[in-house]
């Protein structure tokens, strides 16, 4: 089970059923966790070098998700719906995050994933895993 070397969370999160059992889980785990603003703006991880990213992989970050736009998508379904998580913790060697995204390649969990439902067509099947 992947154990992340340090947590950054958003204060709203523990207004949210998993974001207050994530950050207790990770706390008697002893994990740091740190409150930031934004998990789109983590100035400390925005600074780092390339060099440091595979350090980075192993942070995880604890948001919430604003935005809940639907894109309509028809090659495989109606919507490609606003993901639960973003990001990896694996370190593929041909990885384009690397180089491209390096400063929001992490692992992000949305914790408002109830709300996020609200905006769903009502036809929707949702599967979270």
């Amino acid at each position: 089970m992947f154990l992340p070397t340090e947590i950054f969370y958003e204060k709203e999160v523990e207004n949210y059923s998993l974001g207050k059992e994530l950050l207790e889980r990770y706390k008697k785990k002893q994990v740091p966790c740190t409150l930031i603003q934004n998990h789109n703006a983590i100035e400390e991880m925005r600074k780092k070098q390339n060099k440091e990213f595979p350090r980075m992989k192993q942070n995880l970050i604890i948001g919430i998700r604003k935005t809940h736009r639907f894109v309509p998508n028809h090659k495989v379904s109606d919507f490609l719906v606003p993901y639960t998580s973003s990001g990896c913790i694996a370190m593929c060697l041909y990885c384009y995050l690397v180089c491209n995204y390096n400063k929001c390649a992490y692992l992000r969990l949305f914790v408002n994933r109830e709300q996020m439902q609200r905006y769903f067509p009502n036809n929707t099947i949702l599967y979270i895993v």
